[in-house]
């Protein structure tokens, strides 16, 4: 006879995928009749499945201890080419957000079947990378190409910049899938036929089944496809530093997570070598993280030929855009109580914004290192903000380049007419903020730095 877990998680699937098909449907006018910010069907049946199997047989659906996954990040090997202090700081991190109360007295059911599977990931990423630079110790010798870093918020275009930059043929970015699964590293004969380009893509719709309003609303926000153009979240990911666990997570955690991250960035180091020696880009390479605004000196430490482009937005249609984002994650369960989220983002903004402009006062050496971008003109006139770009980090812009700005910038806005979901809008007040909070914390950024 099955286990009784075995016959639940099968009457789970079937049941929660017939009630998801039958009642999560949209609208006419394109909005979820069941609100993004509201749990789904799936996830209430699971929680009410887990305290059901909880109280009768002593069985919390998709549990495992703290020390399970402690335990998997001992069994990764040490590695030379990593700081010595690497795999210590990475589990710290990982315990800290396991452990912090938060986590304890709020985890569902749901949440742990929508974190079990990326946690695992991660870990077996880390571990299959670490394997692979121990195989092959001469990546630490490949130089690599010189990079241009798009830094700014997030909210202020800098997905949009990243990915317009990407259309040069000459130039390489990280493409979803290889931060998914990123051994072995692609090659320029096979990244866009790449075999993980179609199991990422159903890892991206399985996500659609569980939590459909909640991902239509974040896919409005920022487009996410297995062979699009992403960010270097590597770093920060596979080394348990997440923008998501920091909101999610309690003081100790946070203080973690802000302090320095020279192994981080080693390690992201590795991880572009590794890359670039399987496919190497003609001229350059192109690299986009909001946080890299936290950690500017470990990334200069690292990457001191880069050329860094910085995007500045009003901070007040930042900061609430910001909060939708991470409300509307669809790798979470549910949304922030709202205020907390305000001033949690708050604190985070303002840090990021404080470190970036005291880093630009200390080092006015990197003055010709450095091209500041208006939001304002990215939007208005995204060709002639590329060919600034271009212009002051001595690139050259060919015809072939513009032709395929051109062509991706008709596909997206093709892309964004054919959606249907409403797009949610957002304010300060909704948050708990107001223009104050906001000229106190950031006037003098503002100032300096927005094209008034």
């Amino acid at each position: 006879m099955l286990p009784a877990a075995v016959l639940l998680s099968l009457f789970l699937g079937a049941a929660c995928l017939a009630i998801q098909m039958l009642f999560q449907r949209s609208s006419k006018d394109g909005s979820p009749k069941i609100a993004a910010n509201e749990p789904s069907i799936i996830m209430k049946i699971v929680n009410t499945l887990d305290r059901v199997t909880t109280r009768v047989l002593g069985l919390r659906l998709f549990y495992r201890p703290n020390s399970y996954y402690l335990a998997l990040v001992d069994k990764v090997p040490e590695s030379n080419l990593l700081l010595p202090t690497h795999k210590e700081k990475m589990k710290a991190g990982l315990e800290l957000y396991l452990t912090c109360e938060h986590r304890r007295i709020n985890h569902t059911a749901y949440d742990r079947l929508l974190e079990h599977a990326p946690m695992i990931t991660q870990i077996q990423n880390y571990t299959d990378l670490v394997e692979f630079w121990h195989r092959h110790p001469d990546i630490a010798d490949v130089k690599l190409k010189p990079a241009v870093i798009i830094i700014g918020l997030n909210r202020t275009g800098t997905t949009y910049l990243y990915r317009m930059l990407s259309n040069d043929p000459s130039a390489r970015s990280t493409r979803f899938f290889e931060l998914v699964k990123p051994v072995p590293p692609a090659t320029r004969e096979t990244i866009d036929k790449d075999p993980r380009i179609q199991p990422t893509d159903r890892m991206f719709q399985l996500l659609r089944i569980l939590q459909p309003a909640r991902y239509d609303q974040y896919d409005q926000i920022h487009l996410i496809k297995a062979e699009e153009p992403e960010e270097d979240i590597v770093a920060h990911l596979y080394c348990h530093r997440s923008f998501i666990w920091y909101l999610r997570s309690g003081a100790q955690y946070r203080k973690w997570f802000m302090g320095n991250a020279s192994e981080e960035y080693l390690f992201l180091k590795r991880f572009y070598q590794m890359l670039q020696s399987t496919y190497a880009p003609d001229s350059h390479w192109i690299m986009k993280a909001p946080a890299h605004q936290l950690a500017l000196p470990e990334l200069m430490e690292q990457f001191p030929d880069s050329k860094l482009v910085f995007i500045h937005r009003k901070v007040e249609q930042v900061l609430p855009s910001i909060c939708q984002l991470a409300d509307y994650d669809p790798a979470q369960s549910n949304c922030f109580e709202p205020t907390q989220l305000g001033r949690d983002v708050l604190d985070y903004v303002s840090t990021s914004i404080g470190r970036m402009v005291r880093f630009r006062e200390a080092h006015p050496e990197l003055a010709d290192q450095i091209i500041d971008i208006q939001y304002t003109d990215l939007v208005a006139d995204p060709i002639s903000t590329v060919k600034k770009i271009y212009q002051k980090c001595g690139l050259e812009y060919t015809t072939d380049f513009e032709a395929a700005l051109i062509q991706d910038n008709k596909n997206r806005k093709q892309i964004a007419k054919s959606k249907t979901t409403a797009r949610l809008e957002y304010s300060l007040e909704q948050y708990g903020l107001t223009h104050e909070m906001l000229n106190e914390a950031f006037g003098e950024y503002e100032a300096k730095y927005l094209k008034q």
